[in-house]
């Protein structure tokens, strides 16, 4: 079948989802989506809860302005010193040491893994 594979890794599981799930909605089941004839999700671990947290993250998101100032925070974060990110790596992620290097070696090396 010709078409289109569309392939999401992680969050961008959650994006061909969406995408998906708008033309599903859009055609009738007849005929949907026909120039996609597969979509794989690869390691689509997105949980939602509804908790109290979850929600309130997800109301502030909407504001205006909110993805500048996201994205301010988090290459300030990442400019820190390494000194200050051993500091507060035990208080936001875990007293482990592994799991702090972990997340240092991950997390403070690329900006999109903080927003």
């Amino acid at each position: 079948r010709k078409g289109l594979a569309l392939f999401g890794h992680s969050i961008g599981a959650w994006v061909v989802a969406q995408y998906l799930g708008k033309t599903f909605v859009k055609a009738d089941s007849k005929d949907a989506a026909p120039h996609v004839p597969l979509a794989i999700f690869a390691m689509p671990y997105l949980e939602f809860y509804g908790s109290w947290k979850q929600r309130l993250v997800s109301l502030l998101a909407r504001l205006p302005g909110y993805r500048a100032l996201a994205r301010f925070l988090t290459l300030a974060a990442m400019a820190l010193p390494a000194s200050v990110h051993d500091l507060v790596c035990p208080l936001v992620v875990s007293s482990n040491a592994a799991h702090c290097d972990t997340a240092k070696a991950t997390l403070l090396q690329q900006a999109h893994h903080l927003m």
